[in-house]
């Protein structure tokens, strides 16, 4: 996995700790959220950018970015798994600012550095311009 239970725990405020004490109790809910949240940055992603080869990353290599943006997600899905009538407003926040980033890096406005598809059937560039030779007259 991209994410781990670690990399949650730095991106929680102290409200968000009985969440995590509850989730605990059931690790198996927080690797489906984790696996939720990745699935939803490979589902908007995917299209442009290679994101699988990201994804597989692990420690260090990831991109910090990528990685608070799929804690937050994470996050958001926890607490729809185990409290959704007790979520904190500044969860609802990190959640719709992780979401806002995903489409700002989808339309290649933020994380320039994540690598593009490239089109394999192209074998040589458009080109534009003038034909200067031709004389038209009218």
């Amino acid at each position: 996995m991209y994410l781990t239970i670690n990399d949650l725990k730095t991106f929680v405020d102290s409200e968000d700790y009985e969440i995590l004490a509850r989730a605990d109790e059931n690790p198996e809910a927080v690797n489906e959220c984790i696996k939720g949240a990745e699935s939803r940055i490979i589902d908007t992603l995917d299209a442009v950018y290679n994101i699988l080869e990201e994804m597989e990353k692990t420690g260090d290599e990831r991109k910090k970015t990528l990685v608070s943006i799929c804690s937050h997600l994470a996050l958001w899905g926890l607490y729809q798994a185990i409290s959704p009538r007790n979520i904190p407003e500044t969860r609802l926040y990190n959640y719709e600012a992780a979401i806002k980033d995903l489409e700002d890096i989808r339309k290649g406005k933020l994380l320039k550095s994540l690598p593009a598809y490239m089109d394999s059937t192209a074998t040589t560039a458009a080109q534009f311009g003038v034909n200067e030779n031709l004389n038209l007259l009218y």
